[in-house]
């Protein structure tokens, strides 16, 4: 999906239940971030049975991130006016 995106200069956000420590391989396959969905450190079985949450809450916190970041485009944009 990633690589499909890229063709369209799509930028990809993943957002899995953890972040390995091999994870920026990734990068060379089109994903541009990360994002876990646990908050904190819990079990399997509590992510398990708090996934539709925990991905909830997640994809809020990086849709926040993206506004922030278009925030600051149209602020440098202003300042260079």
């Amino acid at each position: 999906m990633a690589q499909r995106a890229k063709r369209y200069d799509l930028p990809v956000i993943a957002i899995a239940g953890t972040i390995g420590k091999d994870a920026r391989v990734n990068f060379d396959y089109g994903i541009d971030s990360f994002s876990t969905i646990l908050k904190e450190p819990c079990t399997l079985g509590e992510a398990i049975a708090n996934s539709s949450d925990l991905l909830t809450y997640a994809a809020e916190r990086v849709m926040r991130l993206i506004q922030v970041g278009q925030k600051l485009v149209v602020r440098q944009s202003n300042l260079a006016s």
